[in-house]
């Protein structure tokens, strides 16, 4: 799959809260927006999972977008889904979407500090990284920082406005990356 060069590529990013923005919808989409000068359309609902955007992936499609960012995974490891099971629905996501001339891009779930639920995470993240064709590593944005600190994780899950901010710098450059790589092909 191909952009186009001349135009401004459509981006809708689907996902859970830490797409959404929690508490107060502040959240990475609207500044990554900024940064590259571009829309990204928030399709973030509080609690969702893998599972849950599989049955909201038709809302996607039917507004006809270039990009859709899918974040999630933390939700998912907290309800007890298998990691095997979630990789299994992203890779259902991803042929969906591809299918439709979608170009799937999959971001890596942030760290939580529950030790179990960041066991899993990292497994998925690994897994992410390995297979997803295009991938942005949002947890990337919180390798610098203890996560007991409170300057990047406001409950332990969800990012503070600073964890919004570093998550939407790799986002930006990430997406970045994947617009030079889709119009070399």
């Amino acid at each position: 799959m191909l952009l186009n060069p001349d135009t401004q590529p459509k981006i809708i990013a689907i996902g859970d809260s830490v797409t959404k923005g929690h508490p107060d919808d502040y959240s990475w989409t609207k500044v990554a927006s900024d940064k590259l000068g571009i829309p990204i359309e928030n399709m973030g609902v509080s609690g969702d999972t893998y599972a849950g955007i599989l049955l909201r992936i038709d809302e996607v499609i039917k507004k006809e977008p270039d990009l859709c960012i899918v974040s999630a995974g933390t939700n998912d490891i907290f309800l007890g889904y298998s990691v095997d099971d979630i990789k299994q629905t992203i890779k259902i996501l991803i042929t969906r979407l591809e299918t439709e001339g979608i170009i799937p891009v999959i971001s890596t779930p942030i760290p939580t500090i529950d030790e179990y639920s960041e066991k899993k995470l990292s497994e998925l993240r690994s897994w992410i990284m390995a297979v997803c064709p295009h991938t942005i590593h949002f947890h990337a944005a919180f390798e610098s920082e203890s996560l007991l600190s409170g300057t990047m994780l406001s409950d332990g899950v969800h990012p503070t406005h600073e964890g919004h901010n570093r998550i939407a710098e790799i986002c930006a450059h990430g997406l970045r990356k994947i617009f030079l790589q889709l119009h070399q092909l």
